[in-house]
């Protein structure tokens, strides 16, 4: 993983308020890195970045998807809603509320794919 990339992720997290106390806060960075390193991942989350993420974890996959859905709920409600809404926008159902896990997993991962240089040498402003 380049290092720029990995920066970019945590200050993205952290931007957004992705509690790091949360299990799920580690499995959404491993998830984005894997994303990242493998496209096509993103396209069977629940079938390949869970079970390879409760492997590496010695979790469950049921245990992988219910932590990264704690810590999208946390974020959505407790963290920065200007992050957020920089980020998501419109890309997420008003209706639903909070993105689906697939759905927050790959628009981070896009996001962070297209501004990781800016974001990490501190750049990009999130607000």
């Amino acid at each position: 993983m380049d290092k720029q990339k990995s920066v970019a992720i945590r200050k993205t997290l952290d931007q957004i308020g992705v509690k790091h106390s949360l299990k799920g806060h580690r499995y959404i960075i491993s998830a984005i890195e894997k994303g990242l390193d493998d496209r096509s991942k993103l396209d069977h989350i629940v079938k390949t970045l869970y079970i390879e993420i409760s492997q590496e974890n010695n979790d469950t996959p049921s245990r992988v998807e219910r932590a990264i859905r704690h810590a999208i709920e946390v974020t959505w409600t407790d963290g920065n809603p200007v992050a957020i809404n920089k980020i998501f926008g419109y890309t997420v159902s008003a209706a639903k509320g909070k993105p689906t896990n697939s759905e927050f997993i790959a628009l981070l991962t896009d996001f962070i794919d297209f501004n990781y240089k800016e974001i990490a040498d501190g750049t990009y402003e999130f607000e």
